[in-house]
């Protein structure tokens, strides 16, 4: 991202997220089962609609020309839009300013020293993220088709139903 103007080192605060029309615009990797069910936690949170999801996974997504798919990938990122690029643990803080139950900790970030810490725990973080995304493929993804099936017996027994009442 040669061009792209990151400002993952600076605090919170400073980046304020644009209040109005303007929406932020968050960038993850849709391939990663974590990634992708903190994804799902912020849409639901984001009652306001002041969110615009980009998964990045996806090859026909379109990007701007100095986004590159890889960092995108490996790292968080959100554009704020006055078009500040944000990454790591700035990039979580500045979203989570926007959320309902998660601003109290945006602002707690704001503390002295508090950025710092974030920043060290993303770092750690990131390296162990794939075997924690593989872990949960493996352990939740028979879940989830045994809820789909599950789900759709009982669809197709309420459909059953209304069709063997609709006979009568």
């Amino acid at each position: 991202m040669a061009n792209a103007k990151i400002v993952g080192q600076a605090r919170a605060h400073q980046h304020r997220p644009c209040t109005g029309d303007g929406l932020m615009t968050i960038f993850y990797d849709g391939s990663c089962p974590l990634c992708s069910a903190e994804i799902g936690h912020y849409r639901r949170m984001d009652m306001h609609e002041r969110l615009r999801f980009r998964d990045v996974s996806q090859a026909d997504v379109v990007l701007e020309p100095e986004l590159d798919r890889s960092a995108l990938m490996s790292r968080f990122h959100v554009r704020l839009c006055d078009g500040a690029l944000l990454s790591g643990a700035a990039a979580f803080v500045s979203l989570w300013s926007l959320l309902p139950r998660w601003r109290c900790i945006a602002y707690a970030a704001e503390a002295p020293g508090a950025m710092l810490l974030l920043k060290m725990a993303y770092r750690l973080f990131l390296p162990v993220r794939p075997a924690i995304s593989r872990l949960l493929k493996a352990f939740c993804q028979p879940t989830l088709v045994r809820q789909r099936h599950s789900t759709a017996a009982v669809e197709g027994r309420h459909t059953m139903r209304l069709e063997q009442g609709e006979r009568k």
